[in-house]
């Protein structure tokens, strides 16, 4: 799947934004807020940036249920290699969600939410679909061959179940935890879907094909499908219906539901009874309970034809939010503080082109701060002059930022903010400073401007008193991972300054080498030229000596005597 798209675990806790277009491949995870207010801990946001090939073939979070007990266990499992856990309340162990993230490479990743590295890296050829497997620190993988991987993120692939009683276009898979009257308690029931749809047992190397669901000769193949305790949705190519299957009777005909939009893209749940198909009309929602009604008993959209949720989950603090996109970035917005919703429900969002305006009409207008003439006064001058600003019933942030911008000294700027702690609104004035520069700095680390310097100075001098404000949490949690991203480009800026170095080291040896050739083969040519012109030079000193002696005067004239006498007798 290309582009930009979300996906959640089953506890709730945590989404992963996944990317995967035009060579930009990364993976990121974002913490589910528990607290009302905020809906995301930003501060706890981690990225995963992969290489250009490492192209994204299909993801899923497992270790997001409590594991079941299975009475068999791998005898090569070590506690050491389970993945990081807690024990609850309860005395019961729970296990941080981990989200296996399949490669078209033939490599599969395993993420912590928690941490800033893949957990694992596993061979495991290429996966067509993922799901969770039953046992602790497992997950399934569907292989292009219709086989089932059951895969632990220590020992890599545990174990291949081959069904003969399917078809070969089996792409999709996922857990069921519905459990037949009569299965054993080692079941592990997944449900395979390619034209047809098939309840499996993963824990059989025989008989192993459970069930095969009711479909009609011309069905379309499963795009999607979704477990809800013991039924099953299912959303199929070029459908608006959803067709809802009974797990405990396969060979019954499913109930129809019918969706306003033709497109379908998601399918999602808020409860056990309130089912959600994500169209170009929003987030259709269906309730399951109510066993006579077939069309949506509500919509979630927003308040922009042209931007829908992409996902909309139920939280434990915030009620119901939806997620929606930004380009490649998740957006957040509360849409309801109960699952009760009927009707329409359209929910405002911060679009990017009404906040451009918006940026535009405001304060915060951009500027170029490189382009802002250095004036720098003195320290008792600067703090006056900001304390008037940061004071304001309105602070006007664009004048704030200029006159910061166009002080540069850091002495001045050292000693103007010591000043503050002298000033009864000495927290007005950290507050606003940090607030209004941290967020320039934020928005363009890599540049270099006396902003920088200003926000050093402002978190050595007063960084507790910031780090304890609750108001200034996103303006910390931004400017950290805005940082945090820096610093992640800097080993690649340092290969690229080596490679460009080596590649000016190579062009200057060549030139010179070039160079030193050409000197080589003209110094016979110089030494030839220099030999003719001795010799002639040689040649005309020789007969200018003669001419002086008069030798050629008696040749001369004995050729006169000759012409006129006739031949000269020999003598005797």
């Amino acid at each position: 799947m290309s582009g930009a798209y979300s996906q959640v675990d089953a506890s709730g806790s945590y989404l992963a934004n996944v990317i995967s277009k035009n060579g930009r491949n990364e993976v990121q995870t974002y913490p589910i807020s528990r607290r009302e207010g905020a809906l995301v801990d930003e501060s706890m946001i981690k990225r995963h940036e992969l290489e250009p090939e490492q192209i994204v073939s299909c993801v899923a979070w497992f270790n997001d249920v409590a594991a079941l007990a299975t009475p068999k266990k791998s005898k090569k499992r070590t506690a050491d290699d389970s993945a990081p856990r807690n024990v609850d309340g309860n005395g019961a162990l729970a296990t941080h969600s981990l989200l296996a993230v399949a490669l078209e490479t033939g490599e599969t990743l395993v993420f912590s939410p928690l941490t800033d590295a893949p957990v694992a890296s596993i061979a495991t050829g290429k996966l067509v679909s993922l799901t969770r497997a039953r046992g602790e620190n497992r997950f399934w993988g569907l292989s292009e061959d219709a086989s089932l991987l059951q895969i632990h993120t220590s020992e890599g692939v545990e174990k291949t179940v081959k069904f003969a009683k399917t078809d070969a276009d089996v792409a999709l898979v996922n857990q069921i935890s519905y459990r037949p009257k009569k299965s054993s308690s080692s079941a592990e029931l997944m449900l395979l879907a390619s034209t047809n749809l098939y309840m499996v047992d993963g824990s059989k190397s025989r008989k192993n094909v459970l069930a095969e669901f009711e479909a009609k000769k011309d069905a379309g193949s499963v795009a999607f499908i979704f477990p809800l305790d013991s039924f099953v949705a299912v959303a199929r190519d070029l459908s608006s219906t959803l067709s809802i299957y009974d797990l405990s009777e396969p060979s019954a005909s499913p109930r129809i539901l019918h969706c306003k939009g033709s497109n379908i893209t998601r399918l999602a749940s808020l409860s056990s009874d309130l089912l959600m198909a994500f169209t170009e009309h929003g987030a259709e929602v269906f309730s399951l309970a109510d066993s006579q009604r077939t069309e949506p008993s509500a919509f979630i959209k927003t308040d922009h034809d042209e931007t829908q949720f992409e996902n909309v989950i139920s939280t434990s603090a915030n009620g119901v939010v939806g997620v929606w996109y930004d380009g490649n970035q998740p957006q957040f917005a509360k849409v309801s503080e109960t699952t009760s919703l009927e009707g329409e429900c359209t929910v405002p969002i911060s679009h990017p082109s009404e906040n451009a305006t918006q940026e535009n009409d405001n304060s915060e207008v951009p500027f170029a701060v490189e382009e802002t003439e250095i004036a720098n006064v003195g320290s008792e001058e600067l703090f006056s002059q900001l304390s008037r600003l940061l004071t304001s019933e309105k602070v006007p942030k664009k004048e704030v930022l200029r006159l910061c911008s166009s002080n540069d000294n850091e002495d001045s700027i050292k000693d103007t903010i010591r000043l503050f702690s002298q000033s009864e609104k000495c927290c007005d004035l950290v507050e606003n400073l940090f607030e209004i520069v941290s967020k320039k700095v934020a928005s363009d680390p890599s540049r270099k401007s006396s902003l920088s310097i200003w926000l050093k100075w402002v978190l050595l001098a007063h960084g507790g008193y910031i780090s304890k404000q609750e108001k200034l949490e996103t303006s910390l949690a931004s400017l950290q991972t805005s940082l945090d991203d820096g610093m992640k480009l800097m080993p690649k800026l340092l290969a690229l300054q080596g490679r460009l170095q080596l590649l000016k080291s190579q062009a200057e040896l060549r030139n010179k080498i070039s160079t030193q050739t050409q000197e080589e083969e003209s110094e016979p040519e110089d030494e030839y030229e220099t030999f003719n012109e001795t010799f002639n030079n040689t040649t005309n000193i020789e007969e200018s000596v003669v001419y002086a002696n008069g030798e050629n005067d008696d040749d001369f004239d004995s050729i006169e005597q000759k012409d006129e006498n006739g031949p000269v007798p020999e003598e005797a």
